[in-house]
């Protein structure tokens, strides 16, 4: 059962329109933050800032793993581009799909296939002297 944040989440990524319908170039304007006061530029029209947003989402509390998506979306100062890839990303995770399987990549070349071998015998042999060089009594 999802727990409250991942359903506060997904209610907030239900709100982000199929970027292959958005136009590319976001409407960016300049406000000022009702909650902070401070400049900031938003695509959507909101009147928080992503930090205030943020604490709305969270009532003080620590942010959970989606809150900061949802700020970034809610407070509307995600990138076209930021938008994308979290399009991408929530739609990989959704289909199970790896980074590498999206991108078409398959194992890394440098990974190695260590197969099932026993392993060889240790020939390191306990030296009495060396030990004690090194103040190891024994």
């Amino acid at each position: 059962m999802p727990s409250t944040a991942e359903l506060r989440h997904l209610h907030f990524l239900s709100q982000i329109p199929n970027i292959e319908e958005e136009e590319m170039a976001l409407q960016f304007v300049s406000k000022i933050c009702v909650g902070c006061e401070k400049a900031f530029r938003t695509s959507n029209n909101s009147a928080k800032c992503y930090d205030c947003t943020l604490e709305d989402i969270t009532h003080g509390n620590p942010p959970e793993e989606g809150d900061f998506n949802t700020a970034g979306i809610v407070s509307g100062t995600l990138s076209a581009q930021e938008r994308r890839y979290l399009q991408q990303d929530l739609e990989s995770v959704e289909l199970g799909r790896t980074t590498e399987e999206e991108l078409g990549l398959g194992e890394e070349e440098d990974e190695e296939y260590y197969p099932d071998e026993e392993e060889e015998p240790d020939d390191w042999e306990y030296d009495e002297k060396e030990a004690a060089k090194w103040g190891d009594e024994g």
